[in-house]
């Protein structure tokens, strides 16, 4: 970290960048490995190594790590492709091209075109680096899941109703022919 950086950061706004993954409807728990995570809003782009506007925005992440410090961000050499990630434990506001937030239902998702408003955050720990915390996602080009219909016929055999308990025991005992 240079001497003449403060610790504290502005609200800052990413490149474009393209949706990869994105959990901003609701947080995505923590790995089960670290059973003392939170679960987090995050948000993964892929944005175009070559943009010039790119190219200077990782440079000013740089500036802000320690040498050998963690990044928030990664080639993918494959597919030639800058991986940026950014997360917060706070839902992010979500807006569309006009600053207009968006409707409940619509999510953006994978292929989206959007750019990230965050902050920054240097840490020093387990040898330094940066972290970008979300706060909104502005949606310049909106790509939205969709559930696909599946090929399924209509089959004799259970029907969920609206009196069915979670976690109730549907399966079959070990005295019952299995149909396959």
């Amino acid at each position: 970290m240079k001497a003449d950086q403060t610790r504290k950061h502005a609200l800052a706004i990413s490149p474009i960048g393209c949706i990869e993954h994105a959990w901003l409807e609701k947080p995505q728990e923590p790995h089960p490995k670290n059973q003392d995570g939170d679960p987090k809003y995050k948000i993964i782009l892929a944005m175009n190594p070559k943009d010039t506007a790119v190219r200077e925005w990782c440079s000013s992440i740089k500036d802000m790590a320690p040498d050998g410090g963690k990044l928030p961000f990664r080639m993918d050499k494959e597919h030639d492709v800058l991986i940026v990630k950014f997360a917060s434990l706070y839902k992010p506001a979500l807006v569309d091209a006009k600053r207009q937030p968006l409707p409940e239902k619509v999510i953006p998702s994978r292929g989206a075109q959007v750019k990230v408003a965050y902050v920054p955050h240097q840490y020093e720990g387990f040898g330094g680096g940066v972290n970008l915390y979300l706060h909104g996602v502005q949606v310049l080009v909106l790509v939205q899941f969709e559930a696909k219909t599946l090929p399924f016929a209509d089959e004799d055999g259970y029907v969920a109703t609206s009196s069915d308990t979670a976690g109730a025991d549907t399966t079959t005992t070990e005295t019952e022919e299995l149909p396959f």
